[in-house]
């Protein structure tokens, strides 16, 4: 390689070349150089309709590392959003880029990208409805007190679906991202809208596309507006009684992360833990969680603040393509058609820090641009002229870790015509720890162009979108639940390609991420789901037997598939979970799921890259119930003897492992000090007072039963009892064998019986039915001279029973019935 070259790439392009000759301090990506250029030379109009990072306001939409202050970066030129420990967002005017470049403490300025939306029976799949009751109460877990935020297209937020039961708008703000407005200084751009503003009509917030009304109709929406014969609350979504909150976004990388730093802050003036749920994503970036975009949003992750992405729905599209570059070459080709003016496509790519790899463009004209070294670009943008169009070519070295090679080709003039085969070569001038390993995405095309890999094509791997390969962020992959649906017009509906309901989406987005972690980390429902339909454009009911996704509810709900849609179960799944468990951060939710994914038949019983830890399930959320039923209020238990305690405790979605009985002496308030940790769930425990005495009707016990999936049930004694000295230090009591009446008799319920033991000795009081055959034993062992408590009954099936009691002085039996 050329000295110069060499030079260039180990200072990691600390001098980049942006006219011609090196002028600027800090790395500055090929993006960003483009859009600078493009800038410069053509204006923000044109620069926007390249899909370049320009921000509606005309400025240099990008990330900057590095320590620099925001005092710093404003003085140069700057508008910093959103700012996170050595990151932050924000735009720069074309002709402040190298002053801010220049500011010290910066070390790298990065492109945004454009990133795009990701697009009943699906909620009872994820196990939400069995954990609360019906509308309009949703008693249980259905979100209260945890907000719930999306980053989307808009949101109808006067759909009745979001209003409570005063109509009263269930929405704490709005920010709008893309009208001019009341933007503040953190965030400097927009129109935002209190509770007050859009309940008072003052917003002119609206959802012409739809995608964000049904993904806010998912995650929070209670299904409350409908029409026909399909009764209220059919279409309810995860967490019905979340605050709500909503950014209608930008639609960049930059956008994005400062619209969940917005939420984030929203929920933490109320004191409230959230979740954020984002149906978007990109193919550009490295897929593996060290973009600006992935490692901003995982900073913006943490206790409380869980962050959910939708996996894309790429699987099967050639937009990824791999390969391993060689001493002589090894080529990616790429097939185009439908080439027009103006038209163009755009291609991101990674290889590893320890690899010296040339890059070269063939047209299919023959033109060769390159070889590209480390270090290097084809020309200043929009690059090399061909008879196939404007090739912009780089290879640049973006921090120690990685390497990116950016291509964008242009259809400049009617002359130039993209059509053919495309092929890329990569000659590896040195190996490293990968053996060359290249990765490419085409993450950027035209409307009517066609731009596939061929050669190297990939199609069922790595095409999780950014930001989902980032490790503080829940991706969810999609599952289909339902196969077809009524219309607006009674014609049922369904779509062509649909798979057998329980198996995955066709179009859900595999992993691995490009290091090789596990991506997506679930899979939800994700086709079809109905759910809330912006009503912002009137919508239309074609005359059957034409099909329309509008539901057969007066059109106020609608059907949709994509990940889009899987994302916001998981979303109002983690709600509902933030609410029961707290403030539990990205890693414990994500365990969480993962150990109660549920497997079948169509994920088998392994984690992987396409079903993620298995399909979402909530598991058992709801605690154990528990009563006690003995001793009764008023009892006199006397230290040194046995006191009865019983209870009763009960899991309605799983199984009650264990229970802690405890005591207070003082009163119902407490404190508590422990009897028993951790014991069978018998229902019964023959205790051995223990002093101190306590006041009359002072002493309460407790009872906490612990189930499987640690959850716990409290119950406690309505009236107190006594405890009182031995019987010796009031004088010697007479006592005797026998055994009581059993009460009541017959019984619906439990029964209780008393039994004296004579003098000390060892006494046996069991269960058995009419064939002698022993169905519980209530008291066994060494018993002091006294009077005894006990009960059964309270699970035992009807019928005719006999208490027998075994003592030195005979058997005693008493009968009992047992009626339901």
């Amino acid at each position: 390689m050329p000295l110069r070259r060499l030079v260039l790439a180990s200072l990691v392009l600390a001098a980049l070349v942006l006219t011609g000759r090196p002028t600027l301090a800090a790395p500055i990506d090929a993006r960003t150089r483009a859009t600078w250029t493009a800038l410069r030379a053509r204006g923000a109009a044109i620069a926007r309709s390249r899909g370049l990072a320009v921000t509606p306001r005309g400025a240099i939409d990008v990330f900057i590392r590095g320590r620099a202050s925001r005092a710093a970066l404003e003085a140069a030129g700057a508008r910093v959003r959103t700012l996170l420990p050595g990151l932050c967002t924000a735009e720069i005017p074309a002709a402040a880029l190298q002053r801010v470049a220049a500011v010290r403490g910066v070390t790298a300025i990065r492109a945004a990208a454009p990133i795009e939306p990701e697009t009943s029976q699906s909620v009872p799949a994820t196990g939400a409805t069995l954990l609360r009751g019906a509308g309009p109460s949703f008693a249980g877990l259905a979100g209260q007190g945890v907000m719930v935020g999306a980053v989307d297209t808009g949101v109808d937020y006067g759909h009745g679906d979001f209003l409570d039961a005063t109509g009263h708008t269930r929405f704490i703000a709005i920010w709008d991202q893309t009208t001019p407005g009341n933007g503040d200084a953190e965030h400097p751009y927009g129109t935002m809208w209190t509770a007050a503003q859009l309940d008072a009509g003052l917003s002119n917030e609206t959802d012409l596309d739809g995608h964000g009304t049904h993904v806010m109709g998912i995650l929070g929406g209670d299904g409350s507006q409908t029409g026909g014969a399909v009764p209220a609350y059919t279409y309810a979504g995860m967490a019905p009684r979340a605050d709500l909150a909503f950014v209608k976004t930008e639609f960049s990388t930059t956008s994005v992360v400062d619209a969940v730093l917005w939420l984030f802050e929203r929920a933490a003036e109320r004191g409230e833990n959230s979740v954020v749920n984002l149906s978007l994503g990109t193919q550009y970036g490295p897929h593996d969680g060290t973009s600006d975009f992935e490692q901003g949003l995982s900073e913006l992750a943490g206790p409380g603040r869980i962050i959910v992405k939708s996996a894309g729905n790429d699987r099967g599209l050639a937009r990824h393509a791999g390969t391993n570059a060689t001493a002589v070459g090894a080529s990616v080709t790429l097939a185009v058609s439908g080439s027009a003016q103006s038209r163009s496509f755009a291609i991101d790519g990674y290889y590893d820090a320890s690899e010296m790899i040339d890059v070269e463009v063939h047209t299919p004209s023959g033109a060769i641009i390159g070889p590209i070294a480390l270090g290097d670009q084809s020309a200043m943008y929009p690059g090399s002229p061909t008879p196939n169009g404007d090739v912009y070519l780089s290879n640049d070295s973006l921090d120690t870790g990685r390497r990116n090679i950016y291509l964008e080709v242009t259809a400049s003039s009617v002359t130039e015509n993209m059509n053919g085969t495309w092929t890329f070569l990569f000659t590896a001038e040195k190996l490293g720890a990968t053996n060359g390993a290249v990765d490419l995405w085409r993450f950027q095309s035209s409307a009517g162009l066609n731009a596939n890999f061929v050669t190297g094509n990939q199609p069922t791997r790595e095409l999780v979108t950014e930001p989902g390969n980032a490790a503080g962020v829940i991706t969810v992959g999609a599952y289909v639940t339902r196969s077809s649906w009524t219309g607006c017009n009674g014609t049922v509906g369904t779509f062509a390609d649909t798979p057998t309901a329980g198996n995955l989406s066709g179009y859900s987005s595999p992993g691995p991420t490009r290091d090789g972690r596990m991506k997506p980390d679930l899979v939800a429902p994700g086709e079809v789901v109905i759910s809330t339909a912006s009503l912002d454009v009137a919508p239309a009911c074609p005359a059957s037997p034409a099909v329309s996704v509008y539901a057969y509810d007066g059109m106020n709900h609608i059907a949709l598939r994509g990940t889009s849609v899987a994302a916001p179960h998981m979303a109002g799944a983690v709600a509902l979970l933030l609410q029961k468990r707290g403030d539990l951060d990205p890693a414990q939710v994500l365990d969480y799921f993962r150990t109660h994914a549920r497997h079948d038949g169509f994920t088998g019983a392994t984690a992987g890259n396409d079903w993620g830890s298995g399909k979402l399930d909530l598991g058992d959320l709801i605690d154990p119930t528990v009563s006690i039923t003995a001793p009764a209020g008023g009892t006199i238990a006397r230290i040194g003897n046995a006191l009865g305690v019983s209870w009763s405790a009960h899991d309605s979605l799983g199984s009650v492992a264990n229970v802690d009985v405890a005591i207070s002496r003082t009163g119902p308030a407490g404190p508590f000090t422990t009897i028993a940790t951790a014991i069978p769930n018998s229902g019964s425990l023959s205790w051995s007072v223990t002093g101190p005495q306590t006041g009359a009707g002072q002493a309460y016990l407790r009872v906490v039963a612990h189930d499987t999936n640690a959850n716990t049930g409290t119950a406690q004694m309505s009236t107190g009892f006594t405890i009182a000295g031995a019987a010796a230090a009031v004088g010697r009591e007479p006592f005797a064998f026998a055994l009581g009446e059993a009460r009541p008799n017959p019984a619906r319920g439990p029964v209780s019986v008393s039994y004296t033991v004579g003098a000390d000795a060892e006494v046996r009081l069991t269960v058995e039915d009419l064939q002698g055959r022993r169905v519980a034993m209530l008291a066994s062992g060494r018993r002091a001279a006294g009077r005894y408590d006990a009960q059964w009954g309270a699970l035992a099936p009807p019928g005719l029973y006999f208490l027998v009691y075994d003592t030195p002085a005979g058997r005693f039996t008493r009968r009992v019935a047992l009626a339901r």
